[in-house]
């Protein structure tokens, strides 16, 4: 939020003659209009729309029709979207340590575990991390997703010693 009113501030210090320029914050999302994760944003991205009246030209994009969660970090970069919302999957292969939350230790954990490792020391060092690597700014805690469906190619895994001796491939598949 930050990084809003400082656009905001900046933008309303311009002279007169770049006054009708509304900056753009474009936000993307790879879910479907019907998924938690796509309405939880697009409630922010309204709740902007209605706090700032205008003053930001705010465009909310979902079924990556903007683009696909394995391209949106590096559009961040180049100033193609201004906020996204990737899963770990995703975000994994500019900072590894991120897969942390894929380790089978965090499976069958409740929910309220995870969170004290997401909203703590461990969570802030990863958000640092994401920050300086990426040259962006975490605005929001982490978004849970909820528990996955854990499945092998080779073999039905039922329960955690199932999972023993597999490889996690983080969603990418075929170990890529």
């Amino acid at each position: 939020m930050k990084y809003l009113v400082i656009l905001f501030v900046c933008f309303t210090a311009m002279p007169p003659a770049f006054a009708q320029v509304i900056p753009v914050m474009r936000i993307s999302v790879e879910n479907t209009e019907t998924h938690f994760q796509t309405r939880a944003v697009q409630r922010f991205a309204d709740e902007i729309k209605e706090k700032l009246k205008g003053r930001i030209d705010v465009q909310f994009f979902s079924n990556a029709r903007l683009l696909r969660d394995s391209d949106v970090i590096q559009a961040l970069g180049q100033g193609r979207v201004e906020m996204a919302v990737p899963g770990t999957w995703n975000i994994m292969q500019f900072e590894p340590d991120v897969g942390v939350f894929l380790l089978p230790v965090f499976y069958g954990r409740a929910a309220e575990d995870n969170y004290l490792i997401l909203d703590g020391e461990i969570g802030r060092t990863l958000n640092t991390k994401l920050e300086k690597t990426l040259h962006l700014k975490v605005v929001g805690p982490w978004m849970d997703l909820g528990h996955a469906h854990l499945f092998g190619v080779h073999k039905k895994i039922k329960t955690p010693r199932g999972y023993r001796g597999a490889q996690n491939t983080g969603g990418r598949g075929n170990g890529q």
